[in-house]
């Protein structure tokens, strides 16, 4: 699990260094062009993944249907903590946010007033 976060983590990376160098070279101008360059990479990636074997999880002969998944308590408490887990990192962005724009609020205050008493 640890080397999934960490090809997340080099992945932003890489996305952050490579839409900078495309801003520098093409300019803030063709930012659509960029959106629709990043919005290939999920349809080659999902190309790619049809590619990759993959071992069944049922015995030679057996199919799993949706049913069977449902019935599965440990299916639904999956599914409850995905929710939960986006919900979660949405929550997190929304404070970090709010304490960035905080901090820009009191920065410019502090430099407005400042500015005003000398």
């Amino acid at each position: 699990m640890s080397m999934i976060h960490s090809f997340y983590c080099w992945g932003h990376v890489l996305v952050v260094i490579a839409s900078t160098c495309f801003f520098k070279v093409f300019g803030m101008n063709n930012w659509q062009v960029l959106s629709a360059l990043w919005a290939v990479v999920p349809f080659v990636i999902m190309f790619l993944f049809m590619k990759v074997p993959i071992c069944s999880l049922a015995e030679e002969g057996k199919t799993l249907s949706g049913r069977h998944f449902i019935k599965m308590p440990v299916f639904w408490l999956l599914i409850v903590l995905m929710f939960c887990s986006g919900a979660s990192e949405k929550n997190h962005q929304k404070v970090v946010m709010t304490g960035a724009d905080t901090e820009n609020r009191t920065r410019v205050s502090s430099m407005a007033n400042w500015s005003i008493s000398h």
